[in-house]
C-alpha cells in the first residue's frame, strides 16, 4: 500500500490498515490461473472467474478439453474457489496457478459494525462489492 506521504507499507492485519486519508494507493497480489475442463463445464467456470473479478486472458481447445486462462485477485482465490470450481465441473475441472504481479484494489474497511445498539470491533478488508456480504454474517454473531 502506498501512503500519501510516499511511504510504502505492507500489511498483514486488516486490524492495521491506517486511516483512508493517509492512503494513496492499495495493490493486491493477482494470480494467473490455468483451468481446464470439459467443453460442458465451460459457462459456469466462466460466470465464476467473473464473479471473482477475474480478467480473462486466453480461452483455447486441447483435444476435447477447454483450457481458459485467468489474471484473479489472489483474495478471490484463497477463500473458497477450488471447492467451487469442483462443484460447477462435478470434479472434472483442473486448476493451476502462480503468482504474477500486484494490482490495484478496490478496498472498503469496514472498522466497527452496529447491530441493536451494539457496537464491535469488526476489522476485516474486502472489495466495495462484497462488503455487505462478508460483514452481516459476522454481526450476526
Amino acid at each position: 500500500m502506498s501512503l500519501t506521504d510516499g511511504a510504502e507499507v505492507e500489511l498483514h492485519n486488516p486490524a492495521d490498515m491506517p486511516d483512508v486519508v493517509k492512503i494513496s494507493e492499495i495493490r493486491e497480489p493477482w494470480i494467473r490461473a490455468t483451468i481446464m475442463t470439459p467443453d460442458e463445464y465451460l459457462g459456469g467456470i466462466l460466470k465464476l472467474c467473473q464473479e471473482r473479478r477475474g480478467l480473462q486472458i486466453d480461452l483455447s481447445y486441447v483435444g476435447s478439453r477447454a483450457m481458459v486462462t485467468y489474471d484473479l485477485p489472489l483474495n478471490e482465490v484463497v477463500f473458497d474457489f477450488y471447492d467451487r470450481l469442483k462443484s460447477i465441473s462435478k470434479g472434472y475441472a483442473s486448476f493451476d496457478y502462480q503468482i504474477r504481479t500486484t494490482g490495484p484494489a478496490i478496498w472498503s474497511g469496514c472498522r466497527s459494525w452496529s447491530t441493536k445498539s451494539r457496537w464491535m470491533r469488526f476489522p476485516c478488508s474486502c472489495t466495495a462489492a462484497r462488503r455487505n456480504a462478508v460483514a452481516a454474517p459476522c454481526a450476526k454473531s
